[in-house]
């Protein structure tokens, strides 16, 4: 194989031909995770009670420190619930979910 010679605009334009079209490009996916709910932790107020990771293991864990980590920010729809129920279950408000 020999050095591919033409200009960066030429190679992108085969690169990017010889990849299969798939119908989702990533201004989709970007304008779709824009409209999804969103987890906010507020990591000053978490005291590490926890309650949040009961209620919803798969969004949100505590650290090595007790404190509150959000595992995915972005919540599709069939996890609202879930979400809503940890940022319930916290005594002290750490959490919200944003729409």
């Amino acid at each position: 194989m020999g050095i591919r010679r033409g200009t960066a605009t030429e190679i992108h334009k085969h690169h990017a031909l010889s990849r299969p079209v798939t119908g989702r490009g990533p201004s989709m996916s970007f304008r779709k995770d824009q409209e999804m709910p969103q987890i906010r932790a507020d990591r000053e107020r978490c005291e590490g009670y926890g309650n949040c990771v009961m209620a919803a293991p798969e969004l949100v864990d505590l650290d090595d420190d007790g404190v509150v980590v959000v595992m995915r920010e972005r919540v599709d729809e069939v996890d609202v619930g879930k979400a809503e129920s940890a940022a319930r279950a916290c005594p002290v408000n750490a959490l919200r979910v944003d729409r």
